[in-house]
């Protein structure tokens, strides 16, 4: 039982001996270094009491408790030295390797200069407007010149049947020639304009073209103009037409020019006339068919030959006028 008390005891007091190791005797953390304790303990045998006399009985004595067993704290020995460490240094950071990416070939930048307005160009002062023909007839071909020193630029024409834009450019002039060859639109006054820069006028002319002259006049035709002939009498057919535009009358004349003996009339429809002016009308593109008469006489020699000459003027123009002459000869 005692034995069990003193290990209880020694068992608490180990427990005190760490909590004082671990904590400190003033409550304060200890070095981190563990330090080793040993605890001995010493136990003191009890001495057995030597045989005696029985003496005469007493009261009992009151049990002495034996003496605690003396616990000797040895002192904890000596750790040994803990072997030396080399001071760690701290791990030297190796440099990350060092990634170099290679350049990306791109091409050279354009470089896209800024636009820049190109100096406008201007009238020299010099620009004539010329017409070849100067008169030109509707539905008729027209070349319009230009001619200047300056080498202007962005040309064109504005105008009746005009296409903007020159034919033909070339030197010459006063130094450069711009040409256009147009088809006249229309009679009357035809007004253009020379630009250049495209809006900007420098030079206008004007020119008066005429009317489309319907074809006036009249004409005679004959498939057999000169006969050869026993005596007796000839007939010579005729064609007169009218070319004009409309309606016309004409002044038909016969002029003779035979032997003596020899006769010539002109016969329209069943009317003969053996001389002038016998008055025809016609239409326009009309048709009038005229028979000339000679005859020759049994007096006439083999060879001789007489001869007559038609004509035809019109009465409200004398410049509207034909001819045709026709013949006959002694067979």
């Amino acid at each position: 039982m005692i034995r069990h008390s003193l290990g209880r005891m020694a068992l608490f007091l180990l427990l005190a001996l760490v909590l004082l190791a671990v904590v400190g005797c003033d409550g304060s953390a200890v070095s981190p270094t563990p330090t080793t304790w040993y605890l001995v303990i010493t136990n003191t045998p009890v001495p057995s009491p030597s045989p005696t006399s029985p003496a005469p009985p007493t009261a009992p004595a009151v049990p002495t408790a034996p003496p605690l067993p003396t616990q000797t704290l040895a002192s904890p020995p000596t750790p040994p030295p803990l072997p030396t460490t080399p001071p760690t240094r701290p791990p030297t950071q190796r440099p990350l390797p060092t990634v170099t990416s290679a350049p990306v070939p791109t091409s050279a930048p354009t470089i896209t200069p800024a636009p820049t307005t190109p100096p406008q160009d201007v009238c020299q002062g010099d620009e004539t407007m010329s017409f070849d023909p100067p008169i030109p007839i509707e539905g008729e071909k027209l070349t319009i010149e230009v001619t200047s020193a300056k080498a202007h630029q962005n040309v064109r024409l504005d105008g009746p049947g005009s296409t903007g834009l020159p034919d033909k450019v070339e030197k010459g002039g006063k130094g450069w020639i711009w040409s256009w060859r147009i088809t006249v639109p229309k009679s009357g006054r035809l007004s253009y304009t020379f630009y250049v820069q495209t809006n900007t006028p420098c030079t206008a002319n004007q020119v008066v073209a005429e009317p489309v002259t319907p074809p006036v006049g009249v004409e005679f035709t004959c498939s057999e103009p000169n006969v050869t002939s026993a005596p007796g009498t000839v007939k010579i057919k005729v064609n007169m037409r009218n070319l004009g535009p409309a309606q016309d009358t004409f002044n038909v004349n016969i002029s003779p020019n035979v032997p003596g003996g020899w006769q010539v009339v002109l016969c329209i429809g069943s009317t003969c006339y053996t001389e002038g002016p016998v008055p025809v009308t016609l239409g326009s593109g009309d048709i009038q068919q005229i028979e000339v008469q000679i005859t020759i006489p049994d007096s006439a020699t083999s060879g001789q030959k007489g001869s007559a000459t038609l004509s035809a003027i019109s009465q409200s123009n004398a410049s509207v006028n034909a001819s045709i002459k026709v013949s006959a000869t002694r067979q």
